[in-house]
């Protein structure tokens, strides 16, 4: 007799933005906003997690 499997379960997917900005440069915010709109409006966004974190 063969047992059904069952599907498993979604797992969060977690995303860790490093960045640093020499000199004041506001490029990697921009593309750090920029994956986390992406992010926003992904189908299925409520299985993601972001955090950032800049250096010093």
């Amino acid at each position: 007799m063969l047992r059904q499997l069952r599907e498993p379960k979604p797992e969060k997917l977690r995303v860790l933005m490093l960045g640093a900005a020499p000199e004041g440069d506001l490029r990697v915010s921009r593309e750090q906003a920029r994956i986390r709109t992406a992010v926003e409006r992904a189908l299925h966004r409520d299985l993601v997690t972001t955090r950032r974190c800049w250096s010093c």
